[in-house]
């Protein structure tokens, strides 16, 4: 497969862009050291990202052609520096919230006093022996709700790495504490309850938290005799993947409508997967994606997001996160 990673970096620039477009236009929304152009009298008063009536793929697009090629590049990053020109500030996308608040680049927490700390829930292979699926979403209900207090003080930003739903069969992985385990069956109720929870509810209008399910869809060896993420490739046989692997994904973007998923990670220089059974990336016709479809063949509406500080090599709709963004 050849890769043309100039139109491939465009791509996902700008669907960064986009989405920064809207948390310009939503004060509330963004972390602390996140500040927001002014609509007012600043570049951007008379593009319509700052026409609040307008529909938020409006106001996105106005905000991405106003954009350069090298703007779009500069952004595709978990912390964006933003784009000086336009007084788009930088946004850090990276936020954990694992069994609660927790520390992340794009979560602050003061030493002491006010906003230094948040409930911290027992590991989610712990939570899920409990099979309480109430219980499972009075902990994301908690979780998101303090989420959303550090956002409104500009602590922390409105999306979170979590959960982790890959299910768990191989101890050599290393982060089995993380996931609600091995059974398909209660990794998909787990999902089904803790990331509605963690966004508002069943479909919400405008999402509470965006959750983020991770990782699609295979792991990895995190680090081991001279093996890292970045340079594993986990060979899953076909029947495996499908029946197994990808079953979790399934319940996270098609059933539960999860707001975005973690994507592989490679290295562009060997295009060696990360999470996945080949190189192929996700964002870019992985063939086992006709599996988290819609049953009319729509593809599902979220934002996908390369771990850590990896490139996506292209990019989905963003409907459903733009709409989360426009929350007050």
């Amino acid at each position: 497969m050849t890769l043309d990673l100039l139109t491939v970096a465009a791509n996902m620039a700008s669907f960064l862009a986009s989405t920064l477009a809207v948390l310009a236009a939503c004060p509330l929304l963004v972390a602390a050291t996140h500040e927001y152009p002014d609509c007012q009298i600043g570049p951007l008063k008379n593009n319509s990202v700052c026409d609040t009536s307008l529909p938020a793929k409006v106001r996105a697009q106005a905000f991405v052609d106003a954009l350069t090629f090298h703007e779009k590049i500069n952004i595709t990053n978990n912390w964006s520096p933003g784009v000086e020109r336009l007084g788009i500030n930088p946004y850090n996308w990276w936020g954990e919230a694992l069994h609660g608040l927790a520390s992340a680049p794009g979560t602050n927490f003061n030493d002491s006093g006010e906003w230094s700390y948040a409930t911290s829930f027992p590991q989610p292979i712990t939570m899920a022996a409990a099979f309480d699926d109430d219980m499972i979403y009075a902990v994301a209900d908690v979780i998101s709700t303090e989420a959303r207090a550090y956002n409104n003080a500009n602590m922390a930003g409105l999306d979170f790495w979590t959960p982790n739903i890959n299910p768990f069969r191989d101890p050599r992985w290393g982060r089995g504490q993380e996931t609600p385990g091995e059974d398909t069956y209660v990794v998909r109720r787990y999902i089904e309850n803790y990331v509605t929870a963690m966004q508002g509810g069943p479909q919400p209008q405008h999402y509470k938290t965006l959750a983020t399910c991770k990782h699609y869809s295979a792991y990895d060896m995190e680090f081991w005799q001279g093996n890292t993420r970045y340079g594993f490739d986990a060979i899953v046989n076909d029947h495996d993947m499908s029946s197994y692997y990808m079953q979790p994904f399934v319940q996270c973007a098609r059933d539960t409508k999860v707001a975005s998923i973690v994507s592989l990670s490679f290295p562009l220089s060997s295009l060696r997967s990360y999470t996945v059974a080949s190189a192929t990336c996700v964002c870019q016709h992985h063939p086992y994606a006709s599996q988290i479809l819609d049953p009319d063949n729509k593809p599902i509406e979220l934002l996908p997001i390369a771990n850590t500080d990896r490139r996506c090599a292209h990019t989905m709709l963003l409907t459903a996160f733009l709409n989360a963004l426009m929350s007050s």
